[in-house]
């Protein structure tokens, strides 16, 4: 009941998912016990414990004792739906009647593997675009405020579109901040090539291994 209570305490102030890292990391440690023939219940206490976080910590102590109170694995993880994919209890049914548990573990810790990889790579790919954008627009709005300073810049202004100064900067950023429709269509430009840079390597990584026997 305490861990219950804890849990429900967490899902007031957090509201979200067990990070897909945590998942990976729990799904992993629960196949290598399984095969080493550790019991269910104290499986599920030490994955928790080692999933680096205290979200995942309770959950899985509050579904080891539901497993120690009788019910299956699948419907402890249904009580907490809103904490895990959908894919991961319908998987861990589907497992728990074909006597396949650690090897479908197994596969949900690859697949949760691929899916962060694939969101650092994503991240690492945007990210120097965005400092690029971020450094272009300041050195613009640099060379509009010393325009401003300096005299006889009104003869230049032409190549600011005759912003000068302080207020032409403070407009030129303003402009910036509106995304205007030119920004809008090159960002979209841009990660539409990331995204068509990606999904070769996608197309094959977010997939689960067929399985043999009842999941064919």
């Amino acid at each position: 009941m305490l861990a219950e209570s804890n849990v429900r305490g967490t899902e007031t102030v957090l509201g979200s998912q067990i990070r897909k890292q945590a998942l990976a990391v729990v799904c992993r440690n629960l196949a290598t016990m399984l095969y080493s023939g550790v019991p269910v219940v104290r499986a599920l206490q030490v994955a928790g414990r080692k999933g680096g976080d205290s979200l995942c910590r309770e959950v899985f102590t509050d579904i080891a004792e539901q497993v120690r109170a009788g019910e299956e694995l699948s419907d402890g993880m249904a009580r907490h739906g809103r904490r895990f994919p959908e894919l991961v209890i319908d998987m861990v049914r589907l497992s728990e009647h074909s006597g396949a548990l650690p090897e479908v573990l197994e596969h949900l810790a690859e697949h949760f593997d691929n899916i962060v990889a694939l969101r650092r790579k994503f991240l690492s790919q945007i990210t120097w675009p965005v400092i690029q954008f971020v450094a272009a627009t300041g050195v613009v709005s640099l060379v509009i405020f010393v325009l401003g300073m300096l005299p006889g810049g009104e003869a230049v202004s032409e190549i600011t579109f005759g912003l000068r100064g302080a207020g032409g900067a403070i407009t030129f950023l303003a402009g910036i901040l509106r995304r205007p429709r030119s920004l809008r269509l090159a960002r979209s430009s841009t990660g539409s090539r990331s995204a068509s840079r990606l999904s070769a390597s996608a197309r094959g990584r977010l997939r689960l291994p067929a399985f043999r026997g009842p999941f064919i």
